[in-house]
């Protein structure tokens, strides 16, 4: 042990510093700017709050009114039930006919007729009721439905004319449009 090691031994290890010494470094760290003063009036952190909260509000209003937001749709509600798989198997043309689809949903969102859309996965097992049970029954009987569109339309007109511009009949597949009754 080296005489500095025996020094240090030897201190009180008891000792604090003075409170004035305290106030000192305090008050020297708040001139510098080191340490913000705590004595702020509460009104002023309650006021700080609620502007940025106002702020963050118009923020959000003024991004949703300006931010591309297309309209909800309005009108009659039809389903459009796309019958058939019309997958290609090759990823060149399943691609061009994905971005075809694509394509047709944006024109319908932007003309204000999409609601919502989505590809069906493949068909699993349904349950039918017959005699009084209820069967599970994975057959299929025939082409079944592959996805679909919900849209808006003025009538039963429209939505036709919305059916034949899809994509899915191009590549084979048939639709069906049905007129959805009653309000959700």
């Amino acid at each position: 042990m080296t005489n500095d090691d025996q020094e240090l031994r030897g201190l009180a290890r008891d000792l604090t510093p003075p409170a004035e010494l305290e106030d000192r470094i305090v008050a020297e760290l708040r001139r510098r700017g080191a340490l913000a003063s705590a004595r702020r009036p509460a009104w002023l952190l309650w006021a700080r709050r609620a502007a940025a909260a106002v702020v963050f509000l118009a923020i959000g209003f003024l991004a949703g009114r300006w931010g591309g937001i297309i309209p909800t749709p309005t009108g009659e509600r039809y389903l459009l039930l796309l019958v058939g798989d019309v997958s290609l198997g090759d990823p060149e043309k399943e691609r061009r006919f994905y971005d075809e689809y694509a394509a047709w949903a944006g024109k319908l969102r932007s003309d204000r007729h999409l609601i919502s859309a989505a590809r069906l996965d493949d068909p699993r097992p349904s349950l039918a009721a017959t005699a009084g049970t209820i069967a599970l029954t994975s057959e299929s009987t025939g082409p079944g439905v592959s996805g679909f569109f919900l849209i808006a339309a003025r009538d039963e007109d429209e939505a036709l004319a919305l059916a034949r511009e899809s994509p899915h009949l191009k590549y084979g597949g048939s639709i069906e449009v049905r007129h959805l009754v009653g309000r959700p």
